[in-house]
């Protein structure tokens, strides 16, 4: 029993110096990961890396001629992949369609109805064997195609362009899917906001104020169509790009051939400018904000946009700048609308705000958002204080960053659509910019700095002279829209009908 027990006992030392040495070695190899851990953090530098230049964008050159009608052609040979495009734009000056609110529309749906070498159902059933995609417009075209039928595609295309036929029945049909269109967005809320806000922005008889109506559609023949075609449809202020797997000196040749015969028109000058049938008088900037209210019954939400007239053009030297005030305050989830209107507030899904530019007339800077209609006076004051914000202090270092880093992701991703490049190389053309403008566009978003950002958004968010309009169910927020305050003063409100009328307060007393 005694030798038992003295075997038992040399068992549980030697147990416990094992279970003290794993504790000692426990120990040990915390030490040491402690201090590895210390020698590795003190060999690591944590402090945020110098940015480096803005890449720069590698934007090919196009060859460039212009035909004795006048037309330019420009290609860009990309073989990366088995495709080929072409678009067509007719870059004429603003057209006024007056009574005739609609040609525009109609002659765009007519147009690949048939033509003088094909009928509608031949080329319909052609090009769909090849599987291209040709579109028209009034002001031009598109086609897309697999390299291999590029010359028949491009053939097509122009003699789509060029030669139409005008059937008489389809351009009924056309007519009647206009009206309809029409009629069932006659009560949406959106349609009635654009409309509106292009009136009040733009006032009558001004081209980006235009509005087709039954009554405009059902006085258009196909007659009218006919005559602004003739009339608009020219080669002296048009452009034909090319862009994919083509062979330079052929497509030259081709397009040659097909838009060589296109008759310039010695008349065409004579249509636009002063005393001309397109005639029309830019807006003023107003003398002080105010509200303009549109009443729409059923509408399940209100919408707000505060917005104000600009001249701003891509090859203005505060181009870069406008962008980035813009991106800040509203072209993105990140932005101080979207997080105030949205995220802090609950007003909305969403908040925006778009800073276009126009080389042909003046254009508007908006900020825009849908609300509930409960908070719709609450929101109006959000977004002025923003506004106000951002054209009184400057934006903050990480702001700036984070819209420097944005555009060298998402610019760089948007050069490889050949819509893009194709767009680019046009604007290079018609908006007089410099050749390296697209290479160099990151590196001068790169050197915008907040002053500029300032500046450009003192420039355009013009707070103090903005028309705000308030579009949805106003009946049990009138009192609340004629009771807001901005700068210790009320502001004024104005009413109108759907059309951009000017009308009395409606009298929500009565049911």
């Amino acid at each position: 029993m005694k030798n038992i027990f003295n075997k038992l006992m040399k068992l549980e030392n030697k147990s416990m110096k094992k279970i003290v040495m794993i504790g000692i070695s426990k120990k040990l190899l915390v030490l040491i990961i402690v201090m590895a851990s210390n020698f590795v953090n003190a060999q690591i530098d944590r402090s945020m890396p110098e940015p480096g230049p803005a890449p720069e964008i590698s934007f090919k050159e196009p060859y460039t001629i212009k035909l004795d009608n006048n037309l330019t052609v420009m290609v860009v040979v990309n073989d990366k992949l088995p495709l080929a495009s072409a678009t067509l734009i007719i870059d004429n000056p603003p057209i006024l369609e007056g009574e005739l609110s609609g040609v525009k529309s109609l002659l765009s749906s007519n147009m690949g109805k048939g033509n003088k070498f094909q009928s509608k159902d031949e080329f319909i059933e052609e090009k769909d064997f090849m599987g291209s995609f040709i579109n028209y417009s009034s002001n031009g075209g598109s086609f897309s195609s697999l390299a291999r039928y590029f010359e028949r595609s491009m053939t097509m295309f122009a003699q789509g362009a060029l030669y139409p036929v005008f059937n008489n029945e389809e351009f009924e049909k056309e007519k009647i899917k206009l009206i309809e269109g029409l009629k069932f967005n006659e009560k949406n809320t959106s349609t009635i906001a654009r409309r509106v806000e292009d009136i009040i922005a733009f006032k009558q008889k001004h081209p980006s104020s235009e509005y087709s109506t039954e009554s405009t559609v059902t006085k258009i023949s196909i007659d009218n169509v006919n005559a602004f075609y003739n009339n608009y449809f020219k080669p002296n202020n048009a452009f034909l790009v090319v862009i994919g797997d083509v062979d330079l000196e052929n497509t030259i040749s081709l397009v040659k051939k097909l838009f060589g015969n296109w008759n310039f028109s010695k008349n065409l000058d004579s249509m636009f400018g002063e005393n001309s049938i397109n005639e029309f008088k830019d807006p003023q900037i107003p003398e002080s904000t105010k509200i303009h209210v549109v009443d729409v019954p059923n509408a399940s939400n209100v919408e707000i946009t505060i917005q104000n007239v600009i001249n701003r053009k891509t090859s203005d030297k505060d181009y870069f700048s406008g962008n980035v005030a813009n991106r800040i305050l509203g072209a993105g989830p990140e932005s101080r609308l979207f997080t105030v209107i949205r995220e802090e507030k609950g007003y909305a899904y969403g908040a925006y705000s778009g800073l276009p530019t126009n080389y042909k007339s003046k254009t508007k800077f908006q900020a825009r958002t849908t609300v509930r209609t409960e908070v719709a006076d609450s929101a109006i004051v959000e977004m002025v204080n923003q506004l106000k914000l951002i054209t009184n202090n400057l934006v903050t270092d990480e702001e700036l960053d984070n819209v420097k880093s944005g555009y060298f992701g998402s610019f760089a991703m948007s050069m490889e659509e050949p819509t893009t490049i194709a767009n680019q190389a046009l604007s290079i053309r018609t908006e007089n910019l410099s050749p390296d403008f697209y290479k160099t566009f990151l590196s001068n978003i790169n050197k915008v700095s907040k002053d500029e950002v300032l500046n450009s958004a003192k420039k355009f968010f013009l707070i103090d002279n903005s028309q705000i309009v308030v579009t949805g169910k106003i009946r049990d927020i009138s009192e609340k829209l004629e009771n807001i305050f901005l700068d210790g003063e009320k502001v004024e409100v104005t009413y109108y009908d759907q059309f951009g009328i000017e009308t009395e307060r409606p009298d929500y007393s009565v049911d």
